[in-house]
């Protein structure tokens, strides 16, 4: 699954920011960047609580992460 539906089966930038303590902007940004894997364990707490478990997952944070992780590799071979 994107994560730009992710985010908007969450309720969207705003909500989600807020359930996050961040900034929207910064949720705004991860439509098109994909979410931090560090946020995933949040996300899938936040699913749960909204009762949307069952579309968002590890698995599907994983699937749809593809951005992240290609910003993350270059991000390794910089330092």
């Amino acid at each position: 699954m994107r994560h730009a539906s992710i985010i908007e089966l969450l309720g969207g930038p705003l909500p989600l920011s807020k359930a996050l303590g961040c900034h929207r902007t910064r949720v705004i940004h991860w439509r098109h960047t994909g979410i931090p894997p560090g946020r995933f364990a949040a996300i899938v707490a936040l699913a749960r609580r909204k009762g949307v478990a069952g579309a968002i997952t590890y698995e599907a944070l994983h699937s749809g992460a593809g951005p992240a992780r290609a910003r993350q590799s270059r991000q390794a071979r910089a330092a």
